[in-house]
């Protein structure tokens, strides 16, 4: 009976948890839907606040001990004096000053409780012996970033969400990943199914953004629901004593976001997802070792190529459809035009050569080989914001780590990328290694990266606090010494 009582008691735990997280997103992602900053800062003070409160939860922070309470006290006496020293107001900030307000205040707190219950457990000893050059690089990290735009401060500060891993069991970050999968997917329901209801005639160039601002952020948050999905279905995969009928339920999950995928019709979103999809078939399986790691490697590029040689007899098709004057639906058409520019030898070529593969491929993503060209003749040691500059006059880089290089200067933005990219290594090695709590966060760098890298997604957006998030835990989380598991356990 007792058994029974606790058992029942987890899954109440993990159904408030998983609650809580699905409002989180929804707040996070209505806010990327509002056009005016009042309503922006509301969802967002909303979803931190929730964030918050997910992060007691998933540590089982005890609000009745009193070290706990002195901290929250200290810790706002701290910023009352912060914010006056540093003359942090509304004369100052402007309209973004509750957004700040709220960002610093909730962050610090966070970060002060985590703290004080890493010392209550017991943990934090052990946490920096086993990190401290981590801690080094992270502060680091958080000290470039910072110097370079004090707007930083506010997505700099959602790494300390990565504390939260410290000292607790695999199977406990395990099924707090499963917890963030299934809220996820629950949130990207909610909101494509209020898109489609609200605004079901809402394309812009034959491209689906439903209630969201932009095609990009419509796109990346309907196929991060299928990484979500992608996600499970690994989990299922590790699982020893797994059935074939086990994998129908994430199979009929993936329906939805592959619509969302469709309908939405960018390229990014979906070339981003064949190579997340490629990444876990080679490093996130559990047979072998360096022997199949090699033959999954080959057949990932075996189906790039396959995929690469199939784009360009399209293009053939398509390009000689479209000079022969057939009619196509708007949809239909701007994906077909794009891939058409692959074979068009009258394309555009003052910029690259006629008829060059580099030629074709900056056709097909629609000129963000040229722009990234350009984008990186403005990166100097010195930072700077970007610049529209004759003849091509983009408005930005179509590429967030470019970006950064441009407004951080070479010796920061180098520091900013290496940070970024070394913890996904750290994290595709881990995951070779059979370790498990780390494939999620993985997965979400693995779809992050290379949507951010060729979109104009801002600094302020899920995926790039995923991003964040995910490579700070992944470099705190792989090396601290787990309570009660075992290397290869699911």
């Amino acid at each position: 009976m007792r058994a029974r009582n606790i058992e029942i008691k987890k899954y109440v735990y993990y159904l408030i948890l998983v609650s809580v997280l699905s409002l989180t997103f929804i707040f996070f992602l209505q806010e990327l839907c509002e056009m005016w900053q009042t309503p922006k800062d509301k969802w967002c003070i909303l979803s931190v606040v929730l964030s918050l409160v997910a992060v007691f939860l998933i540590r089982k922070i005890p609000l009745k001990k009193f070290e706990v309470w002195g901290a929250l006290i200290c810790g706002a006496l701290f910023l009352v004096f912060w914010f006056r020293h540093k003359e942090i107001n509304v004369a100052n900030y402007g309209e973004v000053y509750f957004r700040v307000l709220a960002y610093t205040w909730i962050s610090w707190m966070l970060f002060v409780v985590l703290f004080v219950d890493l010392f209550r457990a017991s943990g934090i000893l052990s946490f920096l012996r086993a990190n401290w050059w981590k801690l080094i690089l992270y502060i680091l990290f958080v000290v470039i970033t910072v110097t370079t735009n004090k707007e930083f401060l506010i997505p700099v500060l959602c790494p300390i969400f990565a504390f939260i891993t410290t000292n607790k069991s695999k199977e406990e970050w395990l099924a707090v990943c499963d917890c963030a999968g299934i809220a996820y997917y629950i949130s990207y329901v909610f909101m494509m199914t209020k898109s489609l209801l609200v605004a079901p005639e809402a394309f812009q160039s034959g491209r689906y953004m439903g209630v969201f601002l932009s095609v990009e952020n419509m796109g990346a948050f309907c196929g991060m629901a299928f990484v979500c999905v992608l996600y499970l279905g690994i989990r299922i995969a590790h699982l020893p004593n797994r059935k074939w009928y086990s994998f129908i339920i994430p199979i009929l999950l993936a329906v939805y976001p592959i619509y969302g995928v469709l309908v939405n019709a960018s390229r990014t979103t979906q070339m981003a997802l064949i190579l997340t999809v490629l990444f876990a078939f080679v490093f996130m399986h559990r047979k072998g070792g360096a022997k199949e790691t090699a033959k999954r490697f080959l057949f990932a590029l075996l189906a790039i190529v396959i995929l690469a040689v199939g784009l360009f007899v399209l293009a053939k098709i398509f390009d000689k459809e479209l000079k022969s004057g057939k009619v196509y639906s708007p949809r239909q058409k701007y994906i077909i035009a794009h891939i058409a520019k692959l074979a068009d030898d009258e394309h555009d070529s003052h910029y690259f050569e006629k008829g060059s593969i580099l030629n074709a491929l900056d056709g097909f993503s629609s000129k963000r080989l040229r722009c990234w060209a350009e984008a990186a003749k403005q990166i100097e040691f010195e930072g700077h914001l970007y610049e529209i500059r004759e003849p091509l006059k983009f408005a930005s880089p179509h590429n967030f780590f470019l970006q950064k290089m441009i407004e951080m200067g070479w010796i920061k933005g180098i520091l900013f990328n290496a940070y970024i990219f070394a913890s996904l290594g750290v994290g595709l090695y881990a995951c070779l290694k059979r370790d498990d709590s780390i494939v999620f966060p993985t997965l979400w760098m693995l779809y992050s990266i290379p949507v951010l890298g060729s979109t104009i997604i801002s600094w302020n957006s899920i995926l790039s606090y995923g991003l964040l998030l995910s490579a700070n835990i992944i470099l705190f989380n792989v090396s601290y010494p787990k309570k009660n598991s075992k290397e290869g356990d699911c």
